[in-house]
């Protein structure tokens, strides 16, 4: 090599890799896979938000009232107790028998203008991860409809001792929250919207609900 060609050769400079650097081998599109099915589940509740609950708000049809002790399925091992006498809109009771052979599906169920929607999926990260990308999402999609998100989170725990954050959100015309759940790689994320009256009214059946959420392992006492 001539020495003019060693005055302009250097040796690369070491990259110092951020803290939230992902590896290519664990991208999709330019997204940490990790994330990205959470994320899917997210974008389903929020199109829900959008679409579904209104239409239910205006006329909700107690067509499939939910009976005392049923129980839904949101995924293989992963269930919750619906409150008694609210319509069941789309869900997998455990009683229910498919030609697919799913073992469980995202729920939405409602009581007057009141309608919660849950969505499990596989999530290696925390619940407050969770639920900042669950917030992030929802507030960027609905903000035309006025959804600002309230800023005061909280935590929350299910009866089985899962920890889980909550986060309300308010709207011209309705409030309602925000919630996840994550244990050992699972996550369930939960969406509720209603009038003002019918969110304190049903308050007692929401929580109810909340605290029902169990995951297999927890049952089986791994």
């Amino acid at each position: 090599m001539t020495d003019a060609a060693t005055r302009h050769h250097r040796d690369p400079v070491p990259r110092e890799e951020r803290d939230d650097w992902v590896p290519v081998d664990r991208r999709i599109l330019g997204l940490d896979r990790r994330t990205l099915l959470p994320a899917m589940g997210i974008l389903v509740l929020a199109f829900l938000y959008a679409t579904v609950v209104p239409a239910i708000d205006r006329s909700i049809a107690y067509d499939d009232p939910v009976a005392a002790g049923e129980v839904l399925v949101l995924k293989e091992g992963v269930t919750v107790d619906p409150p008694d006498g609210w319509n069941l809109v789309s869900g997998l009771r455990t009683t229910d028998t498919t030609t697919s052979g799913i073992k469980g599906a995202d729920a939405v169920f409602g009581s007057g203008t009141m309608v919660l929607s849950m969505h499990a999926s596989d999530f290696s990260g925390s619940v407050d991860a969770l639920l900042d990308e669950a917030a992030g999402r929802s507030e960027g999609m609905n903000r035309a409809e006025g959804l600002r998100l309230t800023g005061d989170r909280r935590e929350i725990y299910s009866t089985a001792g899962t920890r889980g954050v909550i986060e309300k959100f308010t709207e011209p015309n309705r409030e309602g929250f925000l919630a996840a759940f994550v244990d050992d790689g699972t996550a369930v994320t939960i969406t509720a919207a209603g009038l003002p009256g019918d969110v304190i009214a049903d308050n007692a059946d929401v929580e109810a609900t909340l605290g029902s959420i169990r995951f297999e392992r927890q049952e089986a006492g791994e």
